[in-house]
């Protein structure tokens, strides 16, 4: 019987920061079967005893600080993006603020705080869209829909590849919510794992601060 290693996570970190390194975790750990289950809820996790390592996304970071077991892994980068197919030469900030606005939740939280710290002022008549999903929001803004604040780094990828536009000038701040860990099993192959993801997170950072040079993106990055 093959071991297993569980990974369960927060959908959008699942999707779009796991998924790309399984074939890493298959090669890292050969002796291993890597399960990754994707969960909706954040905190509720932890009275589930079904992985070894969870990944979950809090606004509550004052509860986990310094809590056995647990470790931040990272903070958010958020900024507005839309598709690069829908962008021109000509589309800065001002003008992709006027596109309509993708929401991943109902309270339109993130762009709420990304304007108020980004000092914009309110633009009236701007068509909204909820998904109640980050990745919804992040799909429908890939295909040209509008635009979208979110966490840079979980479309690194795409930024780098020109997939998604990020205007020149953008601020970039961190968002209420922060990522952390918790770990349930104690061997030497969890430990780690868990090395290699804040490794990783902080190469991601990494090159989103070289993107951020590049672009004339500030902010807390």
């Amino acid at each position: 019987k093959q071991k297993r290693i569980v990974i369960k996570a927060t959908l959008s970190f699942t999707t779009r920061v796991l998924i790309p390194k399984v074939r890493e975790l298959n090669e890292r750990y050969p002796d291993h079967e890597i399960v990754i289950i994707p969960s909706l809820e954040e905190d509720e996790c932890l009275d589930n005893p079904d992985y070894d390592l969870l990944i979950f996304h809090t606004r509550l970071k004052d509860h986990y600080d310094n809590k056995a077991n647990m470790f931040l892994l990272r903070e958010e980068f958020m900024a507005p993006v839309c598709a690069t197919s829908i962008a021109t030469e000509e589309t800065d900030l001002d003008s992709i603020l006027t596109m309509p606005r993708l929401h991943p939740t109902l309270d339109h939280h993130d762009w709420k705080m990304w304007l108020s710290a980004a000092n914009n002022q309110t633009i009236h008549n701007i068509r909204n869209t909820s998904f109640l999903s980050l990745d919804l929001a992040l799909s429908a803004c890939l295909s040209g829909q509008g635009v979208t604040v979110t966490d840079l780094l979980l479309i690194i990828q795409e930024l780098e590849k020109g997939f998604f536009y990020c205007p020149k000038n953008a601020k970039i701040q961190h968002s209420a919510w922060t990522y952390y860990g918790h770990q349930r099993t104690h061997n030497p192959i969890i430990d780690d794992l868990i090395s290699w993801l804040t490794s990783d997170s902080e190469k991601e950072i990494k090159r989103l601060k070289a993107l951020a040079t590049q672009y004339g993106w500030h902010g807390v990055i």
